[in-house]
């Protein structure tokens, strides 16, 4: 056999083997494996209450307005309704553990009404005071008391309108000049 044959037969024979090797000592593929894994979600909820569409978050919130108007130094009554956002009346909504309530708790001034009120405007500057009541209804029979729940909640979640009404009483010596108080309310849920 000539050189060149048994060169390449060799050859041959040494790419054969290459393969035939390479082939047995390269490992087999991966095989695709799949994991599962898991994500904890948790969310803790606590009961809240809403005025006038806003969630209470601080103590003072405004729960809405009792503007009686303007009038005469010698009016005699003045009524007017609570509103709470564009003239309209406060609502309420919550969903909570309990029931909530709604308790009127007193106003700054309550020490200087008179003529069986709760409450008083006073006139700062003048040191003259304005008498007048909240009540439940706009007839002004069922008048809301200090310290007693006024509103008890559905507590479904759903808003529900508070009306508030208030009956304000002229009297002798009034000077003209801006009168003004704050009743606090207290929500209990």
């Amino acid at each position: 056999m000539d050189i060149s044959k048994r060169a390449a037969k060799y050859a041959f024979a040494t790419v054969l083997t290459s393969l035939t090797l390479g082939t047995l000592a390269t490992p087999p593929p991966a095989q695709a494996a799949t994991l599962t894994g898991v994500i904890a979600s948790t969310i803790t909820l606590t009961g809240a209450c809403a005025i006038n569409g806003s969630v209470i978050s601080a103590v003072g919130s405004s729960f809405g307005t009792l503007d009686f108007g303007i009038h005469p130094t010698l009016f005699t009554e003045a009524s007017a309704q609570v509103n709470g956002i564009a003239s309209t009346p406060m609502t309420f909504q919550c969903n909570s553990s309990t029931a909530p309530t709604l308790t009127v708790v007193s106003g700054v001034n309550d020490s200087h009404a008179t003529n069986g009120n709760t409450h008083s405007m006073a006139n700062t500057l003048a040191g003259k005071y304005v008498s007048y009541s909240l009540y439940k209804d706009a007839a002004h029979t069922s008048v809301i008391a200090n310290g007693t729940p006024f509103f008890t909640s559905k507590n479904d979640g759903s808003s529900e309108t508070v009306n508030i009404y208030g009956k304000a009483v002229g009297g002798a010596g009034l000077v003209p000049g801006l009168y003004t108080d704050i009743v606090t309310v207290q929500i209990d849920f």
